[in-house]
């Protein structure tokens, strides 16, 4: 499977938080973290990892292929 450019996930993210008036402090961040247990996604080889670090420290970090499972 093809995996999509973090900039194309930042993108369709922007554009669906657009339709539900989403507020912009609600999205996670793309490619580092802003801490304090704010979401952000990261793009590898392995697949789409939702990761969340607090206190300088990985938390949670879910990760998958299908990008559907990402954007749920």
């Amino acid at each position: 499977m093809k995996l999509l450019f973090l900039e194309t996930i930042r993108k369709k993210i922007k554009d669906l938080a657009q339709k539900v008036n989403a507020p912009k402090d609600s999205l996670p961040t793309f490619g580092s973290t802003r801490d304090f247990g704010y979401p952000h996604i990261e793009v590898d080889k392995n697949g789409y990892h939702y990761v969340v670090v607090k206190r300088g420290k990985e938390y949670e970090r879910n990760t998958t292929q299908d990008l559907d499972e990402l954007f749920y």
